[in-house]
Parts: C-alpha cells; structure tokens; sequence
C-alpha cells in the first residue's frame, strides 16, 4: 500500500486543522504535527478524535520564529520522524491554516500518476542580490521577538558592518543556490537525501534571515533530483504555483486570506491545497469547503 505522510506546522486556529485531518484521514495518509512550543494550549486528544483510520505523531516540540532557522529545523525535525516511521511515497508539507480543495481520492490519484515527480516550488534561479542577501551575510538573534527595539537596532547595526566589509557567506562556495515557497511534496528519496545533507543545511543557512525559501531549492539543483522536478518536467514558467499545486495568491495579501466569494474559483482550480485560510477573516468558506469534500 502506498502511504503519504502529512507534515504539519500549526500555532493556532486548530479548527481548520481538525477539518484537514477529517476530509484527509485514510489508512494511506500519516500525519506528522509539531505545533509551536509558544501556544500555550493544546488538545492533542481532540486532534487525535478527528481521524479513526491515519495514525498521528506529535513530535517534540520547538520554539519556531519567523525568518529563523527554526523554521528549517522544525521542517527536517517532521522529516525525520516520518522517515523513522515508514518509506512513504510522498512527503507533503503543510501548515494548520493550509486545507485541502480536492478529495482525497483526487489527491491520491494525482500522485499516483507518477511517483518519482518531486513537487518544489522555484520562484528565482538564481536569486536576485536582495534575496542572496539572506544567506550571503550573518543574521543573529533572529530567534529573539522581532518587535525588540534591541533586536532590530543590532540587526541594522551588524548588516551595515558586514557590507562595509564587503562579507559575502557564499562568495567562495561552488554552489547554485535557488528561491521559492517553503511547501513541498517530495519522494523517500528526496527525503531521506535531504536529511543526509542536515550538516551541510547548517552549515550553509544557520544564522539566516528566512532560508526556509532558500535551503531545500537549493538541496535540489545541487543533486541529481533536478530532472524530477514537476515544473522542470512540465516546461512551466518561474514561480508557478502548479509547481506544488497550491493555490497562493500574493498579488491580493501576504499571502491573500481566501473568503466565501472564492469558494467556487478554488473548487473550480486545479490545484490540490490552498493557502491560507483565517476563521478570523471568514470561515464560512472553510465550512462550505469542508462540507462539500467531506461528501465526496
């Protein structure tokens, strides 16, 4: 049996999370959860009632930071205890707030039409000075809250020291480094390659400023992967979303929170997934969503 493995990054909003496991719960789908070690208060028992044939692993559970290389550590963490489970045949990163906008037997069928596709989104190859920027000079203390007064005068301070000095991280590497969204679908082999490469992602993107868009783009163009590559495969242009069928748009938000009046245009779409979604801004479009999968 071909079995997928969910890895999830959730801090909160846990309704929209306990509907994905519903519509995605299959003896064929695992589920891997680390929810942030900030939020204060969780039902794990509630999340664990929502699927009767998946099995779920909350792994242990970090302080993850936005921009910080947390992120990237929190991401090999699910890898490595999905790897540790079962050889899956596909690896699909998500977040609590992501939800699904196809079945789950569409899902499985769009995967199974090729099962050595690695589903990576590219947005820059290579990428412009100011997003090189991010890994080419030291970012400290960005695990600290952003909104620091201290926090963000250091920051200032040491990047204009490092240009002064013309300091330049990558500038000796024989490298290729590439740029795009930090969701996946990827093969065991791609997986466990990357888990093989942890030292070398140290290496090259701790102490960096958002790197989770940069460390496993740049993983796959420095392999044999890159021929897998579905966008590579399709012909498609730069920063498609096709590339990992997931619906982003960032021309209307950052990215744009959909809504009721997007309903039929994400059910109408090809893609797989859509991100993102806030009950705060509207979750009557994650109910109609939910309500019409859950039947299909």
């Amino acid at each position: 049996m071909k079995k997928h493995a969910y890895l999830i990054i959730a801090h909160h909003q846990f309704e929209i999370l306990e509907k994905t496991l519903q519509l995605l719960d299959d003896a064929r789908n695992d589920f891997f959860i680390h929810i942030d070690a900030k939020t204060k208060s969780v039902d794990f028992e509630k999340l664990r009632s929502k699927v009767k044939y998946s099995k779920i692993f909350f792994i242990d559970r970090i302080s993850v930071n936005w921009g910080a290389y947390s992120q990237i550590r929190c991401e090999l963490a699910l890898l490595s205890a999905a790897t540790k489970v079962d050889h899956y045949v596909y690896y699909h990163l998500i977040s609590g707030v992501d939800f699904p906008i196809k079945s789950k037997e569409e899902i499985f069928a769009f995967f199974d039409k090729d099962t050595q596709t690695e589903y990576v989104h590219f947005a820059e190859f290579p990428p412009r000075p100011e997003i090189m920027e991010r890994i080419s000079k030291y970012h400290f203390g960005m695990e600290m809250n952003r909104k620091n007064l201290f926090f963000r005068i250091q920051k200032r301070f040491l990047l204009a020291a490092q240009k002064l000095l013309h300091m330049n991280r990558t500038a000796r590497e024989k490298v290729q480094y590439a740029y795009g969204a930090n969701w996946f679908s990827i093969t065991d082999a791609l997986a466990r390659y990357v888990l093989e490469k942890k030292d070398w992602i140290a290496q090259h993107f701790s102490h960096s400023n958002c790197a989770d868009e940069l460390f496993l783009q740049t993983v796959v163009v420095n392999s044999d992967f890159l021929p897998n590559i579905y966008a590579q495969k399709q012909k498609m242009q730069l920063d498609d979303y096709h590339a990992i069928m997931r619906a982003i748009d960032w021309k209307r938000g950052q990215p744009y929170v959909y809504r009721m009046e997007d309903f039929e245009v994400l059910l109408q779409s090809d893609y797989l997934f859509a991100r993102k979604f806030d009950l705060n801004v509207d979750s009557e479009v994650v109910d109609a969503l939910f309500n019409h999968l859950k039947e299909a």
